[in-house]
């Protein structure tokens, strides 16, 4: 059993659940709690459904997302790279004041990247986004 997974998508929504179901059997395979599989399993759909919704301006083949993870010891590491329009969620303020009724679309996916995270980092590498998000076991 490796401690590392590695799926490769292109930008359609309709891979999503795919990918989703590698990512649970992968918590499962590793005997990971179902809180913190429900916290991965969040990180990395909101993070790609974000990507496929909003950092392509076409839906033309030949686009890919590339989500990892990597067991540690204390926390699981979430790396989600992708070839969208450039896009730092760490530089988003998400302001989680206000009830729902009153808020503006967007934003709560920020909110629930940083809850579930205990580190969050964002990096431009050669066209393509690069998030890690370490979540704790």
């Amino acid at each position: 059993m490796s401690d590392r997974l590695e799926a490769r998508i292109g930008n359609r929504l309709d891979e999503v659940p795919g990918l989703c179901d590698q990512v649970v059997e992968f918590m499962e395979s590793h005997s990971v709690s179902p809180r913190t599989s429900s916290a991965v399993q969040l990180v990395v759909e909101e993070t790609v459904v974000n990507a496929i919704n909003y950092g392509y301006d076409d839906a033309a083949p030949g686009h890919e997302i590339v989500v990892s993870l990597e067991m540690e010891t204390s926390e699981i590491v979430v790396c989600i790279e992708d070839d969208a329009r450039a896009f730092d969620p760490t530089a988003t303020p998400g302001d989680p004041s206000g009830s729902l009724a009153a808020r503006t679309p967007g934003g709560l996916g920020l909110i629930l990247l940083r809850k579930m995270s205990t580190s969050l980092t964002y990096r431009r590498i050669n066209g393509r986004n690069r998030l890690e998000a370490c979540v704790p076991r």
